[in-house]
């Protein structure tokens, strides 16, 4: 029983001759488009660290407050019942005192933590707006084998 190869029905099937060697070298043009596929990948990639990083100041933002401000804020409540409750002056104005050094802290945290939250929430719209046109432009990009009666070949195709 005779064997066939799978070029020898290839040949027969698409009425080509059997392609022995190497692949030849890619043209210029599948090149360009290679090179432009792997920069829009490269760039997408930097605007999804970008997205993450954003992600991650606005999570330290909703941290400082929660873990810092709010705190901060019953402290100066609680500094502030006390100082009402006080009969002598001396204990009051140190009770004061340190109300106010709470609430001064307290609004310092509130501006540093929403900051960091409003900053990171921006900057991951950004990155992550930027990836998606990237990721649109790459998608425009493509090629594919062109397999035909006669012919052997690659076709790219550019969407816009």
């Amino acid at each position: 029983m005779p064997t066939t190869t799978l070029s020898a029905v290839l040949a027969t099937t698409l009425a080509v001759a059997p392609v022995y060697g190497p692949e030849p070298a890619p043209t210029p043009e599948d090149s360009a488009l290679v090179d432009a596929r792997r920069d829009l990948d490269t760039q997408a990639r930097r605007y999804e660290h970008m997205g993450q990083v954003g992600l991650g100041l606005a999570g330290l933002g909703a941290v400082v407050m929660l873990t810092v401000t709010v705190p901060s804020y019953v402290l100066y409540k609680r500094a502030m019942d006390n100082a009402a409750d006080d009969e002598f002056v001396v204990t009051r104005d140190e009770t004061l005192r340190r109300a106010r050094l709470r609430r001064n802290f307290m609004h310092g945290s509130l501006a540093v933590g929403a900051g960091l939250a409003v900053t990171g929430l921006v900057v991951a719209i950004a990155g992550y707006r930027h990836r998606t046109v990237i990721q649109r432009q790459r998608a425009a990009l493509t090629w594919s084998p062109a397999i035909g009666p006669g012919h052997l070949g690659a076709a790219a195709t550019v969407r816009f």
